[in-house]
């Protein structure tokens, strides 16, 4: 939460989520992935780009960490933020 932005109006004003986990873990979780800032749909070509990647740092001893941030709507209904 942005504490700055006491009126937010927009999912991306105020309020979203992060996780952090093993790749192969976050990615089920996505549909899109950044590239240079923008948002490219996450197909099977590119998961299969991601997975060679995180075998060969995983294979040289490197710990591999995926990170995804989910934007809320600021609507509460029901007691709960909307995607």
């Amino acid at each position: 939460m942005n504490p700055a932005e006491t009126a937010p109006e927009t999912s991306t004003d105020n309020l979203c989520v992060f996780i952090k986990g093993a790749p192969d873990r976050i990615w089920t979780r996505c549909k899109t992935i950044l590239v240079g800032n923008q948002p490219k749909p996450l197909t099977a070509t590119v998961l299969q780009e991601l997975e060679q990647a995180n075998d060969l740092y995983g294979n040289m001893g490197e710990r591999v960490l995926g990170f995804s941030r989910l934007y809320l709507d600021p609507k509460v209904e029901n007691g709960y933020f909307s995607k």
